[in-house]
């Protein structure tokens, strides 16, 4: 129950429909076999890493399997304000998308939204403004308990899962 009310409390800190959403910049296409080159050119300070700075948020891969809510809940104890990854730009979520697939090959991996009681609003664990997407065509699918993973289907994009599948994840934090 603790956890449902840490999730709910989050959730309604700020609601923004994911379909309202629009890039500010569309997101290129990069094939799998070109992200080492794009990765090391863009983030070569990240080579061979589970953590990227970028300014004053770290962000952090972790390889252990938790599902959305233990994961939210690892990264809050782990971390002073400490949450799951939120993203709010278009470089951003190319940070992460190098910080997972190309560094440590990692096929899925929850970031820190969710859908807000099945009203197709999706929300960042820490009440940060919904201002970015880059969902799968299709996505989201809303699922029951739909929380939001990278690198499904295509690098670097979105899409929702159920939130009780273990996976891999990113944490933020200040530094």
């Amino acid at each position: 129950m603790k956890t449902f009310v840490v999730i709910c409390v989050l959730g309604c800190l700020g609601i923004v429909s994911a379909t309202a959403v629009e890039d500010d910049k569309p997101d290129i296409e990069v094939e799998a076999g070109e992200w080492d080159s794009y990765c090391d050119t863009n983030f070569p300070e990240m080579r061979d890493s589970q953590n990227y700075t970028d300014g004053i948020i770290v962000y952090s891969l972790f390889r252990s399997s938790l599902n959305f809510t233990d994961a939210e809940i690892f990264c809050r104890r782990r971390y002073r304000n400490g949450h799951l990854a939120s993203i709010h730009s278009y470089r951003t979520n190319r940070i992460l998308t190098c910080l997972t697939s190309h560094n440590s090959r990692v096929k899925r991996a929850w970031l820190g939204a969710y859908e807000l009681f099945s009203s197709a609003k999706y929300v960042w664990s820490d009440g940060t403004k919904w201002d970015y997407a880059n969902w799968v065509r299709g996505w989201p699918r809303r699922y029951s308990q739909s929380c939001v993973e990278i690198n499904w289907k295509r690098v670097g994009q979105w899409s929702d899962h159920s939130c009780s599948v273990r996976k891999q994840f990113v944490c933020e934090h200040r530094h």
